[in-house]
Order: C-alpha cells, then sequence, then structure tokens
C-alpha cells in the first residue's frame, strides 16, 4: 500500500521516513520529492508498505503526530492520474433564461 507523509521538516531524509514507518512492519521503500530546481525537500513523500494492516496501524498512529513542531500528515496516496471529482452545478437551480419578443 502506497502512503503519502507530508508536512514534515524538510531535512528528513528517506531513511527517517523508513526508521519511523518500520516500526508498524516491513517498509518496500520511502522516498521523498525533491524540488527540481533546487534539489530541496518539499516536505513531503511517500513510503510503501506491503502489507495492508501493517499500513493501517501506522496511518492510526502516526497521522497528526507531531515531529519536530509539524503534525504529520499520513493517508492512503491517491492515483497520480486521480483527481477528485468536482462538484456539478445543479441546471435545475438557474433562473430561466429571458425570452425575446
Amino acid at each position: 500500500m502506497k502512503l503519502f507523509v507530508g508536512n514534515f521538516d524538510p531535512k528528513v531524509k528517506s531513511e527517517g521516513l523508513t526508521a519511523l514507518f518500520s516500526k508498524f512492519g516491513e517498509v518496500s521503500s520511502s522516498y521523498i520529492i525533491k524540488d527540481k530546481k533546487t534539489g530541496e525537500s518539499k516536505g513531503y513523500g511517500f513510503v510503501i508498505m506491503e502489507d495492508e494492516k501493517q499500513a493501517e496501524a501506522a496511518i492510526k498512529a502516526l497521522h497528526g503526530l507531531d515531529v519536530k513542531g509539524m503534525n504529520l500528515i499520513v493517508s492512503v496516496a491517491r492515483d497520480k492520474n486521480s483527481k477528485p471529482e468536482k462538484p456539478k452545478p445543479d441546471k435545475s437551480a438557474r433562473p430561466a433564461k429571458p425570452t425575446r419578443r
């Protein structure tokens, strides 16, 4: 299961994420997203754990955890190409168009 991890200190390395999540089970990999121009961490990344129950336990334990004054955000990662659906406007709520004479 791929987990999104955000709102952490930019000095955190992928090894640090692996160590943190390893307390809950086996971590297949972890990586931190970096700025293309500067190479600096953007403060978020991903952790992959094969066991779904271990991943769920990590989410429950780590989401909102204060790490160096910052509350971690941990959730199941969304598919890169999926975007949340925007609510469609209710056409019936629109006023009727004026008629021309």
